[in-house]
């Protein structure tokens, strides 16, 4: 999981007009890439669910509903590329630095992997 939140992050430092394009296209409804979406973001979901279900069934996460943690993932990653400008301007800097994402994904994991924590 700490991988798959480094790399969204990565994403949106690396490539935040790509990122920012993307909101806008899901903000609007998805009129030009619906079916494209659908076909290639689906089965990635269901593939990364897929991969939960187990490690809950082998007692290695709690068992909570996976398609929503992802959605809290992509929402909370995706807010970097979309928020930068606002997040640097809090934070009293001109940007967001390697370091800031850094701090970002300390974070993000700490709340990701504190809600699939298994029971003692």
């Amino acid at each position: 999981m700490r991988q798959y939140i480094r790399a969204k992050l990565r994403y949106a430092l690396e490539h935040p007009h790509g990122a920012k394009v993307f909101t806008k296209e899901v903000v609007a409804g998805l009129p030009r890439y619906r079916a494209v979406f659908a076909q290639r973001v689906g089965p990635v979901l269901q593939a990364e669910v897929r991969t939960f279900e187990r490690w809950a069934q082998e007692g290695r996460i709690a068992r909570i509903n996976f398609t929503h943690l992802m959605f809290v993932i992509w929402s909370i990653t995706q807010a970097y590329a979309d928020q930068e400008a606002q997040f640097a301007l809090l934070l009293g800097r001109p940007t967001l630095t390697a370091k800031g994402y850094g701090q970002a994904e300390e974070v993000i994991c700490h709340m990701v992997l504190a809600a699939v924590k298994p029971s003692p």
